[in-house]
């Protein structure tokens, strides 16, 4: 194998683990878990922790809970499909990766924030509320929607090949395998 292709997998290996890490860790979250003092929104906090990743995994999801909400969720699922193009061989720019991410949170927080209400705690995390109730003010109720569906499809359109690429590959693969199978016959 060429160096080139283990360094790929390597990459693609890491941010697989990384991607299903996270999400087990976000999905075992819980608000009684130890976290950062400035994350702990007045609960009573246990001092062994219940999270799947332990004392670090309940840190972790307690700081994406706190600064994002439910929409840490997609980090775990934007991980998954950076390994999915490394894989591939793709190449992507870090910064592309990281501004993409980041205004894809941001994005998703603010919309959680504006549209799901909770007692406990702002389901879209301190980002989302904050950056939901400035865009509320500068828009209007109606215009941060569709302020926040323009940039969701700006930061898409800028990553299609982060969401798409992983996909024409494999699919690719696919229909060329089954019709050389089908030559054969």
């Amino acid at each position: 194998m060429e160096s080139n292709v283990i360094e790929r997998w390597i990459k693609g290996i890491l941010f697989g683990g990384v991607a299903l890490f996270l999400f087990f860790c976000l999905f075992s979250y819980n608000l009684y878990d130890p976290t950062f003092s400035f994350c702990q929104i007045g609960v009573p906090v246990s001092d062994n922790p219940s999270n799947f990743g332990g004392k670090f995994g309940s840190y972790l999801s307690g700081l994406l809970m706190f600064l994002f909400g439910k929409s840490s969720y997609l980090l775990a699922l934007l991980f998954f499909l950076f390994g999915l193009v490394s894989f591939g061989g793709e190449k992507v720019k870090l910064w592309v990766e990281f501004l993409l991410t980041v205004g894809l949170l941001v994005i998703f927080s603010s919309f959680f924030s504006l549209t799901l209400k909770t007692t406990n705690y702002p389901v879209g995390g301190i980002i989302g509320l904050i950056v939901g109730n400035i865009l509320r003010n500068f828009f209007g109720e109606r215009g941060v929607f569709f302020i926040l569906t323009l940039l969701g499809i700006c930061c898409v359109g800028f990553g299609i090949h982060i969401f798409l690429l992983p996909l024409k590959g494999y699919i690719g693969k696919i229909s060329f395998r089954k019709s050389t199978e089908e030559r054969k016959w």
